[in-house]
């Protein structure tokens, strides 16, 4: 679609399947069960499209499979610091038919107080929140999980961390 695109290996491909798989069985199983909102929060979202170095393809990326589930979430809010992935995936967003509210993309640190403040405004406090952040670094603060935490009693992690960045640090 000649935006940008994430270029990734298989493992990545992985990662958003199983972001899908998470969020399709949150978005079925806690429709009824919880009877609130249910909220997506995904940080370091990126343009919503990999590019599968080993297959030579183009796959979507894990905003793109949490809005395509059956079930879908009643909110769901998207950050990424890159402005050229912010507008990619926006407009990706956009060329999609979702039974849900999709806000508009977050530009801006994962970690910063302005995009906490936006997503804190997006979703209602009484939600079901499944927050998810898949960091290329070392670059997601403790500080970011204990705002949400303490904001929203109903809290899922779903935090990918780069492990042999741990292992360098």
């Amino acid at each position: 679609d000649d935006r940008p695109a994430r270029q990734v290996h298989i493992h990545s491909l992985d990662k958003a399947h199983i972001a899908r798989y998470y969020a399709d069985i949150v978005g079925k199983g806690m429709r009824r069960a919880y009877g609130g909102p249910l909220a997506w929060v995904e940080l370091f979202a990126g343009p919503g499209m990999l590019r599968v170095k080993e297959l030579d393809a183009f796959k979507p990326g894990s905003p793109i499979e949490a809005v395509t589930i059956d079930s879908p979430f009643t909110h769901y809010v998207f950050s990424d610091a890159d402005p050229r992935c912010v507008k990619a995936l926006q407009a990706r967003l956009d060329e999609i038919e979702v039974a849900a509210t999709v806000h508009p993309v977050i530009e801006g640190d994962a970690n910063s107080a302005a995009v906490h403040d936006a997503i804190v405004e997006a979703v209602p406090r009484n939600s079901l929140l499944v927050l998810y952040a898949d960091p290329a670094a070392l670059d997601f603060n403790f500080s970011t999980i204990e705002f949400f935490a303490e904001r929203y009693e109903h809290l899922d992690l779903l935090i990918n961390l780069p492990v042999p960045g741990f292992v360098r640090a």
